[in-house]
C-alpha cells in the first residue's frame, strides 16, 4: 500500500482492548486515549512488518471530562528497526469535503482477543463542521462496511489519510449505536497541540506541513479534481502536479540540487532560471517533496502571510524554503538572510537552511563578474553563499517523455477522457516547453486535435484552444443556479482579464468591474457574484484556496502564458484597458501589476507592445507621484526592468521625446533601496548605449544603484567596474566632478588589491583614461598628463598579447593625449600622435572621433586642404549615423560641424560656413534640451561659432545676438560648474569682438576687459592650456585700444575742424 511508505499503522494492545493507531514519529505512536488506561501495559505490533513491542505512554489527554478533542495517547517505544519515516498532515476547513482513506485493524473485542490481524481500509469523506476549526471531523462513509458493528471498535485510533498520503486525523467515535454509515475523528490541528509537537520535534520529524513552520506553505497544492468548475488551467499549475514529475533531462539537475541541499555549509542560496512553461517551479517542488522524506528536513515555498516572522524566525531542523517570482520576494529574502546571517554568527543556527530562487530571467551581471551572492545583502560573507545559474533546453526525448506522462495522469478516470484516446504528436520543435506539452497531452486525452508539427503559431493555437475550455467553466461557474451574473462568455472574459491585471483586494475589485464594462444595468449584487466567482476560481494564495473565508484579494488566472494570451487576444481590449488606466480606483499596486502583466505579455505576443507603450509613461509617472507609494515601484522596476528599458528605448528611436526615460531615471531614484532593484540596475547599466544623450539620465540613475549592488558583493573588481561605468555616465551629464572622484576611487581600491593580472590592468587604464580626460575638463594638465601617460603604459605592455581587451583603449588613450598636446599649444606633437595611431588602425576605417580630432589639428596647423577633406568626410558619415542613430551620434555631429564650418571660414568659404553653423546649432539645440546640465558648453560653443560666422557675412547685429544667448547659457551655470569659466572667457572675448566691429568700441572695452580678467585666473590656474588663449586676447585689447584711440583723434580734429 503506497501509504506505507509514509507512515505505518500499528495494532495496539492493551489488557483489556486491542484498537488501531499509528507510528508518525520513528519512536513514536499516536492512538486513541480512550482504549489506554492511566499506568497500562501496552504493546505495539505491525503484522508483517514490525514485531511486538512493549511501549510506553508518554502523553494522554484528559478526554474523561467530556472534551472529545482529548481523546489523544502518545506512545513512545524503542525503534529497533531504524524506521525512516516521513509523515506529513493537512489541515481540514470548514464546510470543505476532504475524501480521505481510514486506515486500522477493525477486528478486535472489548476484552483484547484478536479476531483478525487484517489491515483495513474505509474510503470516506471528512468535513469539519465548527466555524471555529475546534471540533470534531464527520466521516461520511462511501460503500459497504468492512466487518458487522462488533467489530467496529478495532478503528478507534486508526489514521485518516488525503489521496496524497497526508494525514488528516484520527478516528475516535466507532462503536455501535452510531449511523452505520457516518463517525467522528479528530482533525490534524487538534493533534498537533505544542505537547505532542515536542515529542515529535525531540523524535526528529516535526509535521511536514506550513502550519509547523510559519514561514512556509506546501510545496504541492492540494487539488479536488473532482469538485464542481474546476478550472482547466488547474491541471497545468506546476504546484498541483496533475503531470507526475518527469526525470528525462533533470536527472543531473535534481542531484546537483540534492548535493547542494546536503552540502556541509550551514546556508546555501541557489538561483534556478527559466523562461514560462520551462518547469522551474515543477522541479523547485519536486525537490521539496525529496528532502522532506528525509529526516531532519522541512520544506516547501515562502508563505505571503508572515511578515512578522521573518526577521525573528529560528529554524529547528533544516529548511528548504522556495521563492517562486523572487523579485516579489526581495523583502523577505533580504530580511531573512539577515536573520540567519546574524544566527551564524552569534552561533546559534544548528541546522541547515537553503534558499532556492526562481526566476524568468537569469542575472548576466552575475556571470560577467564571477559575483557568488544572488541578492547581494549583506556582509561579504562568499563562504556562506552558493550560486549557481540553470537553464532548461528541451529535446525531443524530453519532450517524449513529458507527452507520455502527462497523456497516462490526463486518460485517468477524473479527466473523463475518451474510450480512445490520441496520443499527439509533439515532435515539432514548437513544442518548446513542457507546458505546451502537457496541454498536447490534455487534449489528446480528449479526442480534440491538436496543431499539427509545421503549424505556423503552435503555441498561439494550443493556448487559444486551451482558454475556450477555460471559458465554459467560466460561464458554468457564473451563470450556475439561474444567476446570469454575465450576459456572455465575452463579458466574463472581461471579468476575469481586469481582476487578473490588477488582483485587487475584495473591496475594491467590484467597483472596478462597474468602472471598466459595459453591465447595463445590472445590480450590484451581480458584480459582488463575479467577484466571488473569479476569486473561487483563481485564488490569491494557497490559503485562500484551502480557505475562503480567509481571502483578502482576487488572484490571477495562471499560468502567466494564459493570462498572457487572454489579453492580446481581447477582442476589445483597447477600450478596456483605457477604461482600467483611468479608473480613480486604480491604486499604485494596480497600476505596478497592470504594467508588468503587458511588460511580459509582449515578449509573446506583439500586439500588445502597443498597448505597453501607450501606458507605459503615464504608469510610471503616477507611480513616481502617488503617494510616494515605493514597494509597487520597486516591484515593478525588478520584474520589468528590460521590457521597460525596452520601451524607453522604442520612444526615443521614435523620436517620441525621453519622458519615459526620464520617468523610469526618477522612478529608480525614489525606489526605497533594495538588493533586488540593485542588482536589476546593475545588469541593465552593462547595457546601455553610450554616448546617447537621450539616455544619459537613465544611465546615470541605473549605474548609481549598480555601484550600491557592487559594494555588497564579495569581489573588489566589480566594484571597480561598477564605479568606471559610473564614472562614465557621470561624465555624460557634465558632472565632471563627480566622474573624477569615481575614477579615483576605483583606482584606489586597485592599487590596495596589489595585483597584475589582465583584469586588474585593464580595469586600471580604463580608469586612468577615466581620470585623466575629466582632469584636463578642469585644465589641471600636469595631473591628466600623468594619468593618460599611466594608461598607456599599460596598455603598450599589454595590448599585443590582449589585441581584444586594449586595442580600443590604446586609441582612446591615444587620442585624448594628442588633445592634451593640442591643448597646451602643441599642435605637432598633437599631430604625430594622430598620424601614428592613423597608421596603425588605417586611413579608410579611421574612427570618426579621431578624424575630427586630425582635422581640427590639421586646421590649426594652416593644411586646410588635408583638413577640409577629413572633415566634410567625417561629417557626412556621421550625418548618415544620426539618420539611424540619433541619440548615439548627434553630439558627434555638433563637434565635426564646428570643425568644419572653422575651416570654411579660414579658406573664405562664408556661406559654407555659416550654414555648416546653424546646423551645428540646431543640433546642439536638441541635446541642451535634453540636459541642459551636460549640454552647456557643447551649446555655448556652437553659438559662438555661428556669433562668428554671422559677423562675417555682416550681419553683426544677429551676431550680437547670438553671442549674448552662449554667455547667457554659461553665466546662468557657471557657479555650479567651474569647468565652464573657459567658455565664458572664450563667450565674452568673442561678443567683444562683434561690438568693436559694430563700432559700439566703449562696450567692447569693457567686455574685452572682464573676458581678459577672467582669463588672466585661468592662466593662473593653468598657464600651459590657458596662456595663448590671454596671449590672443591682448593682441585683441591692443587692437582695441588703437581703434579707441583712432577714434578719439578723429573726434578731437572734428571738434578742431567746427571751431
Amino acid at each position: 500500500m503506497a501509504a506505507l511508505e509514509s507512515l505505518i499503522p500499528v495494532l495496539v494492545s492493551t489488557s483489556r482492548r486491542t484498537q488501531s493507531g499509528f507510528i508518525a514519529a520513528p519512536g513514536v505512536v499516536i492512538t486513541a486515549a480512550h482504549g489506554i488506561d492511566p499506568g497500562a501495559d501496552v504493546s505495539i505490533h505491525c503484522p508483517g512488518y514490525l514485531h511486538s513491542d512493549r511501549a510506553h505512554v508518554v502523553w494522554r489527554g484528559d478526554f474523561e471530562r467530556g472534551d472529545p478533542l482529548e481523546d489523544i495517547a502518545v506512545l513512545t517505544f524503542n525503534d529497533r528497526e531504524g524506521l525512516r519515516l516521513r509523515t506529513r498532515w493537512i489541515k481540514c476547513l470548514p464546510h470543505k469535503r476532504l475524501p480521505v482513506r481510514v486506515l486500522g485493524y477493525p477486528s478486535a473485542s472489548s476484552d483484547g482477543t484478536l479476531q483478525s490481524s487484517e489491515l483495513e481500509s474505509l474510503d470516506a469523506e471528512a468535513v469539519l463542521l465548527t466555524e471555529d476549526r475546534s471540533g470534531l471531523l464527520q466521516l461520511d462513509v462511501k460503500g459497504s462496511l468492512p466487518l458487522d458493528s462488533k467489530g467496529w471498535e478495532g478503528l478507534s485510533g486508526a489514521v485518516l489519510l488525503s489521496a496524497d498520503g497526508q494525514v488528516a486525523g484520527m478516528l475516535i467515535k466507532a462503536k455501535p449505536g452510531w449511523r452505520h454509515d457516518r463517525l467522528q475523528a479528530i482533525p490534524t490541528q487538534a493533534i498537533l497541540r505544542p505537547e505532542i509537537n515536542q515529542l515529535l520535534v525531540e523524535a526528529d520529524a516535526v509535521p511536514q506541513q506550513a502550519f509547523d513552520c510559519p514561514i512556509i506553505k506546501p510545496a504541492l497544492i492540494p487539488t479536488d479534481l473532482e469538485a464542481p468548475h474546476v478550472p482547466v488551467s488547474w491541471f497545468f499549475q506546476s504546484r498541483r502536479a496533475v503531470v507526475p514529475f518527469v526525470e528525462e533531462g533533470r536527472i543531473d539537475l535534481m542531484a546537483s540540487l540534492d548535493s547542494w541541499c546536503e552540502a556541509a555549509e550551514p546556508l546555501g542560496v541557489k538561483h534556478l532560471v527559466g523562461g514560462a512553461g520551462s518547469g522551474k517551479t515543477r522541479v523547485a517542488a519536486e525537490l521539496c517533496e525529496r528532502m522532506a522524506r528525509r529526516p531532519g528536513w522541512i520544506t516547501g515555498f515562502s508563505s505571503e502571510r508572515v511578515q512578522d516572522q521573518w526577521a525573528v524566525f529560528t529554524p529547528n531542523r533544516s529548511l528548504l524554503i522556495v521563492f517562486d517570482y523572487v523579485h516579489q520576494w526581495e523583502q523577505e529574502v533580504q530580511t531573512f538572510l539577515a536573520r540567519i546571517t546574524t544566527l551564524i554568527d552569534e552561533g546559534r543556527l544548528k541546522s541547515k537552511v537553503r534558499i532556492l530562487l526562481l526566476s524568468r530571467s537569469e542575472g548576466d551581471l552575475i556571470e560577467r563578474c564571477d559575483y557568488r551572492s544572488v541578492l547581494a545583502t549583506l556582509q561579504r560573507r562568499s563562504q556562506a553563499f552558493t550560486i549557481e545559474i540553470q537553464s532548461y533546453a528541451f529535446t525531443g526525448d524530453q519532450r517524449q517523455a513529458h507527452l507520455e506522462a502527462a497523456f497516462r495522469a490526463f486518460c485517468s478516470p477524473v479527466f473523463s477522457p475518451i474510450t480512445d484516446p490520441i496520443l499527439p504528436d509533439v515532435t515539432d520543435p514548437q513544442y518548446s516547453s513542457p507546458l505546451l506539452v502537457h496541454i498536447a497531452a490534455y487534449f489528446g486525452s480528449q479526442g480534440d486535435p491538436v496543431p499539427s508539427p509545421g503549424t505556423s503559431d503552435i503555441q498561439f493555437a494550443l493556448v487559444n484552444q486551451l482558454l475556450q475550455r477555460e471559458s465554459d467553466i467560466w460561464l458554468n461557474l457564473m451563470n450556475e443556479n439561474g444567476a446570469k451574473t454575465f450576459r456572455s462568455r465575452g463579458q466574463a472574459a472581461a471579468a476575469v482579464l481586469i481582476l487578473s491585471l490588477t488582483r485587487p483586494r475584495l473591496e475594491e475589485a467590484a467597483a472596478l468591474l462597474t468602472a471598466s464594462l459595459d453591465f447595463d444595468g445590472t445590480n450590484p449584487l451581480d458584480r459582488s457574484d463575479a467577484v466571488k466567482a473569479v476569486s473561487r476560481l483563481y485564488p490569491s494564495s494557497d490559503t485562500a484556496a484551502a480557505d475562503p473565508t480567509r481571502m483578502d484579494r482576487v488572484g490571477a488566472l495562471e499560468p502567466d502564458l494564459i493570462l498572457e494570451h487572454l489579453l492580446a487576444t481581447f477582442p476589445d481590449r483597447n477600450r478596456l484597458l483605457s477604461k482600467l488606466h483611468d479608473h480613480e480606483m486604480l491604486r499604485a499596486p494596480h497600476r505596478a501589476r497592470f504594467l508588468q502583466v503587458l511588460a511580459l505579455s509582449r515578449d509573446h505576443y506583439p500586439a500588445v507592445e502597443t498597448d505597453f507603450q501607450k501606458y507605459i509613461e503615464s504608469v510610471l509617472s503616477s507611480l513616481v507621484e502617488e503617494d510616494g507609494d515605493t514597494s509597487s515601484l520597486g516591484e515593478l522596476l525588478v520584474s520589468s526592468m528590460p521590457q521597460i528599458l525596452g520601451g524607453a528605448v522604442t520612444k526615443i528611436r521614435a523620436n517620441e521625446g525621453n519622458r519615459v526615460a526620464d520617468y523610469l531615471a526618477s522612478a529608480i531614484r525614489c525606489s526605497s533601496t533594495s538588493p533586488a532593484l540593485a542588482e536589476t540596475c546593475a545588469e541593465a547599466a552593462l547595457f546601455m548605449p553610450r554616448p546617447y544623450p537621450e539616455l544619459s539620465n537613465l544611465s546615470l540613475a541605473l549605474a548609481e544603484r549598480a555601484v550600491e549592488y557592487a559594494e555588497t558583493v564579495p569581489n573588489e573588481k566589480a566594484v571597480v567596474a561598477m564605479l568606471h561605468l559610473l564614472g562614465l555616465f557621470q561624465a555624460d551629464c557634465g558632472e565632471w566632478g563627480r566622474s573624477i572622484m569615481s575614477a579615483r576611487r576605483a583606482i584606489n581600491i586597485l592599487e590596495d588589491l596589489h595585483e597584475t593580472d589582465v583584469d586588474h590592468l585593464h580595469l586600471k587604464a580604463l580608469n586612468l583614461n577615466l581620470l585623466g580626460t575629466g582632469l584636463s575638463k578642469f585644465n589641471r594638465e600636469s595631473e591628466a598628463s600623468s594619468a593618460l601617460k599611466a594608461g598607456l603604459s599599460i596598455s603598450d605592455e599589454c595590448r599585443l598579447e590582449y589585441p581584444e581587451r586594449f586595442e580600443g583603449l590604446h586609441e582612446e588613450l591615444s587620442a585624448n593625449m594628442a588633445r592634451m598636446h593640442f591643448g597646451t599649444g602643441n599642435v605637432t606633437k598633437a599631430l604625430e600622435l594622430l598620424r601614428t595611431l592613423q597608421g596603425g588602425i588605417g586611413a579608410d576605417v579611421f574612427p570618426l572621433p579621431l578624424l575630427n580630432n586630425l582635422g581640427l589639428f590639421l586646421q590649426k596647423n594652416g593644411e586646410l586642404d588635408e583638413s577640409l577633406a577629413l572633415l566634410e568626410r567625417a561629417a557626412s558619415s556621421c550625418r548618415r549615423l544620426v539618420e539611424k542613430q540619433p541619440g548615439a551620434y548627434r553630439q558627434l555631429l555638433v563637434e565635426i560641424l564646428q570643425n568644419l564650418s572653422g575651416t570654411y571660414s579660414l579658406l573664405d568659404r562664408r556661406s559654407e560656413a555659416l550654414k555648416t553653423s546653424k546646423e551645428a546649432v540646431e543640433h546642439a539645440q536638441y541635446l541642451h534640451k535634453l540636459n541642459p546640465t551636460a549640454h552647456v558648453e557643447l551649446l555655448s560653443s556652437a553659438l559662438d561659432n555661428l556669433g562668428i560666422d554671422l559677423k562675417a557675412t555682416g550681419d553683426l547685429a544677429e551676431a550680437v545676438s547670438v553671442i549674448q544667448q552662449s554667455l547667457r547659457l554659461v553665466e546662468d551655470r557657471v557657479e555650479e560648474d567651474p569647468t565652464l569659466r573657459p567658455s565664458q572667457a572664450k563667450s565674452l572675448s568673442n561678443l567683444a569682438n562683434v561690438l568693436a566691429i559694430s563700432g559700439n568700441l566703449d562696450d567692447a572695452l569693457e567686455v574685452l576687459t572682464s573676458a581678459i580678467h577672467l582669463q588672466r585666473e585661468l592662466v593662473a590656474q593653468s598657464p600651459q592650456s590657458q596662456g595663448e588663449t590671454l596671449r590672443e586676447m591682448s593682441d585683441q585689447l591692443r587692437s582695441l585700444i588703437k581703434a579707441l584711440r583712432a577714434r578719439d583723434l578723429m573726434f578731437g580734429l572734428g571738434r578742431m575742424e567746427e571751431e
